[in-house]
């Protein structure tokens, strides 16, 4: 590249020079960089779903509506036996889901709920059915529980 010579004796502020340098070059490497990364990212997305669609293929799992009414059916859950690693009586366990925990709401901060899913195990004609099919999947699956919704009487995991 070719400067005249009076391209050198001109006077320009620190400010001149950093800009052309150094500080434009870096604003456009920075934004080609962000466009690459933001492709990349979007490929990566777009061959995530597209093996987990070929799983769902290849294992016949079926994402299948939705229930608006999901009520348990046949009772309360059965109790898991509790399990004591003290063996000091008045020092009650505490778990993670305990409803024993902070009962103020939370005033500030982010929330974050997820969309809930149940896996259908079997789908039952009456609730006495779905009751003792319920029963009968718990021996291999104790979360097995049979419910009702707006779309008939179903054993679920959830």
């Amino acid at each position: 590249m070719f400067f005249p010579a009076s391209y050198y004796q001109a006077a320009a502020k620190p400010k001149e020079t950093f800009m052309a340098a150094l500080g434009i070059p870096a604003v456009l490497s920075g934004a080609l960089g962000t466009a690459s990364t933001a492709e990349s990212v979007s490929d990566l997305a777009r061959d995530a779903e597209r093996l987990r669609q070929a799983v769902r293929e290849e294992q016949r799992i079926v994402k299948d509506g939705a229930f608006n009414v999901f009520e348990p059916v046949g009772g309360p859950a059965q109790a898991k036996p509790e399990a004591s690693w003290l063996p000091i009586p008045f020092i009650a366990a505490a778990h993670a889901q305990s409803a024993t925990g902070a009962s103020e709401p939370i005033r500030f901060g982010v929330r974050l709920e997820q969309p809930r899913y149940v896996v259908v195990l079997k789908k039952s004609g009456s609730a006495q059915q779905a009751v003792q099919d319920a029963h009968r999947l718990q021996a291999d699956l104790p979360a097995a529980r049979a419910i009702r919704s707006d779309k008939g009487y179903f054993v679920v995991v959830k």
